[in-house]
């Protein structure tokens, strides 16, 4: 699905969508870092005695997704559900990069029974006056991207 272009595309044109939840305008996205571990092994009988790295297990960080407080609750209630083992803990989640028109998906990361692992509101200030900002970091079972 990824649209390849000689130019690179901008980071202000984003949709996410996350399974049962209506308030999709983030602000900000940290995408995961898609990882492996090398894991170093040796043969039993090479005369150098020399370690060899492998690939290991494939690791997916979390997501975190950030927005102005606007006292609606559904992120905080997806974290309570996800934390008592409730059935609608874990959801699909997918963040769309969009062209610069906003009418094209140009590459999207999908994640597949994703849960909060984190719920947490800035500090609040009395001589700030900024947007209070909640944020939810997400973790997953699989990703990929399209």
């Amino acid at each position: 699905m990824a649209v390849f272009r000689e130019q690179p595309y901008g980071n202000a044109q984003f949709v996410v969508e996350i399974d049962g939840l209506e308030q999709r305008s983030f602000t900000e996205v940290h995408l995961p870092v898609f990882s492996d571990e090398a894991v170093e092994y040796r043969d039993g009988n090479d005369p150098d005695r020399a370690s060899h790295k492998m690939p290991g297990r494939p690791r997916i960080g979390t997501l975190v997704l950030r927005r102005g407080f606007r006292g609606n609750l559904d992120l905080y209630q997806w974290w309570r559900s996800a934390t008592s083992g409730e059935s609608g803990g874990r959801r699909s989640v997918s963040v769309q990069l969009l062209d610069e028109g906003a009418t094209t998906v140009v590459a999207a990361w999908r994640l597949r029974n994703a849960w909060p692992v984190e719920y947490s509101v800035a500090p609040l200030s009395a001589q700030g006056g900024q947007v209070l900002i909640e944020q939810v970091e997400v973790a997953c079972d699989r990703a990929d991207l399209e």
